[in-house]
């Protein structure tokens, strides 16, 4: 994105509906999935409480205003049996073919309205005493890095085993601590990694809020991580140990 060559890389792209995603969580949690707006502490009546919904974010923090527009394009020519992305003073653009003859178009721009907002968002904390959050619920991510799903799998990864615990005994506290934790460094990352592509990009003056908005972020992680619990426990198979 830096106005060189183009750069192929090869890759593949999986899609999973978000209700498969939630089915199959819901199967390793004993008490289902709950799509509640209110927690109230579940724990004590011996119940879990895991979000997964957009519709359900708040007491969160969103780092920029830039906005994503997407459409599906259809045109006279074959087109090129490969995904592009390329970047202009407006923003980046990401093509994807569909069949031969039609495109899912991707832009996103420095704007304050149209399209869908699309700068990195973490509701805060993402656990507590009987309840988690994860997937759209508990951060939103960046386009450009492609992240999104793969956070959104791994967290829920994580709250099945982290749930396996609790049965198992373990102390509430540490575990919502844990997951607090895992989560904040995971963001901290990806804004880090949104900095390497915007920092460098020939966007127009517009886009000097959003680098901005995105080392907030950072400086705020930074902040968040350093007094957080040591991480202690990593993932055996489907097992938090």
């Amino acid at each position: 994105m830096t106005g060189g060559p183009p750069v192929f890389v090869p890759g593949a792209t999986l899609v999973l509906p978000e209700k498969e995603l939630l089915g199959r969580l819901s199967k390793r949690l004993s008490s289902g999935i709950s799509r509640q707006r209110a927690v109230r502490s579940p724990a004590a009546a011996g119940g879990l409480i895991v979000e997964a919904d957009s519709a359900v974010r708040r007491n969160g923090y969103r780092f920029g205003r830039r906005r994503v527009i997407c459409a599906v394009k259809r045109r006279g020519q074959t087109i090129h049996p490969y995904s592009t992305m390329e970047e202009d003073a407006e923003g980046w653009q990401f093509t994807l073919p569909i069949g031969g003859r039609a495109c899912l178009v991707q832009r996103v721009l420095a704007l304050d309205s149209a399209g869908w907002e699309c700068a990195p968002y973490l509701t805060w904390p993402v656990a507590g005493n009987g309840w988690f959050r994860c997937g759209p619920s508990a951060i939103a991510m960046d386009p450009i890095c492609g992240d999104g799903a793969g956070y959104a799998a791994r967290a829920a990864l994580w709250v099945s085993a982290l749930a396996d615990a609790l049965r198992e005994g373990a102390d509430p506290a540490e575990v919502a601590a844990q997951y607090n934790t895992r989560i904040a460094l995971a963001f901290r990352g990806h804004l880090r990694e949104c900095l390497n592509h915007y920092a460098v990009a020939p966007f127009s003056s517009r886009w000097r809020h959003e680098i901005r908005e995105t080392e907030r972020g950072i400086a705020a992680l930074d902040r968040l991580c350093v007094n957080r619990s040591p991480l202690q426990w990593g993932l055996a198979g489907l097992d938090a140990i």
